[in-house]
C-alpha cells in the first residue's frame, strides 16, 4: 500500500515517457517495497554518466 506522501509521485509515473521514471518515483517505489536503506545508499551514489569526481580516486584490489 502506498503512503499518502509517496502516492502523489506514483500517480505521475504513467504520464511520463515510456521507460523513463523520475528519480523521486523510483525512490518512493524502493521505500514502499521496504528497501529504504538501499534507497538511502543510492541517493549519494555517483551517476554512471555525466558525474564529476575529484580528489584521490582509487579502486580496491580484490584479488
Amino acid at each position: 500500500m502506498l503512503t499518502p506522501v509517496h502516492s502523489q509521485f506514483a500517480q505521475q509515473a504513467p504520464s511520463q515517457k515510456a521507460g523513463i521514471m523520475p528519480f523521486t518515483t523510483v525512490f518512493c517505489i524502493f521505500i514502499n517495497l521496504g528497501l529504504g536503506e538501499t534507497a538511502k545508499q543510492a541517493a549519494g551514489a555517483v551517476q554512471k554518466t555525466g558525474d564529476e569526481m575529484s580528489g584521490k580516486l582509487t579502486l580496491p584490489q580484490t584479488s
